[in-house]
């Protein structure tokens, strides 16, 4: 029997390997991403485009409304002025999505660091997404935390290409990617210190 699941960020690193999985196994998607272009290789394959932002309670309330089970992610919005207030609102529109839509099953992506209840950067946001989840009655919630995820950085910093880590604008400072390193480095693309 075929379920209907709602994916958002189904155009992203994860999302996009989740919608191709259930669809290969004959189960019918809800593709969310911020445009219908975004959409358009998937929905080539069968899913079903939903284009709109997270941060639109009505529209997630009606992308969720009727599935079996839903894939709630804060997509990331580097563009955003006040990121952390992104976060909140994505975070607020996703819960009352569930609750308005009569959504049974969820699953949540957050991050490794978000049981830290300050110092946790941006993934603080998924600290406090995991408590409005947390607060969910009679729905079933499943909240994955993965580890470190590199996505586009490999491509996207010089700093890897050019010392072999990845630089990041807070305070952890960087990760290595390849052989380890002792120490860290600053904002700034500098080699890490080795001991």
């Amino acid at each position: 029997m075929a379920n209907t699941y709602a994916i958002t960020g189904a155009t992203g690193n994860i999302g996009h390997k989740i919608t191709e999985k259930l669809l290969a196994e004959g189960h019918n998607v809800r593709a969310i991403a911020r445009t219908a272009e975004k959409l358009q290789s998937i929905t080539e394959k069968g899913a079903e485009a939903r284009p709109g932002s997270v941060e639109d309670t009505a529209f997630l309330t009606e992308a969720y409304r009727g599935v079996d089970g839903v894939f709630a992610m804060i997509p990331p919005d580097f563009q955003s002025d006040d990121y952390r207030a992104f976060q909140i609102k994505a975070a607020k529109s996703h819960v009352a999505a569930i609750k308005g839509s009569g959504v049974k099953n969820v699953v949540a992506l957050s991050s490794i660091g978000a049981h830290l209840t300050e110092g946790a950067g941006i993934v603080q946001g998924l600290h406090d997404y995991e408590q409005h989840l947390s607060q969910l009655n009679d729905i079933n919630v499943l909240v994955l935390r993965p580890g470190v995820f590199y996505g586009k950085y490999l491509l996207a910093d010089g700093c890897h290409q050019k010392h072999g880590h990845l630089r990041f604008a807070h305070s952890a400072g960087c990760l290595p990617t390849h052989g380890g390193y002792q120490g860290h480095c600053r904002r700034s693309c500098q080699p890490p210190v080795r001991s």
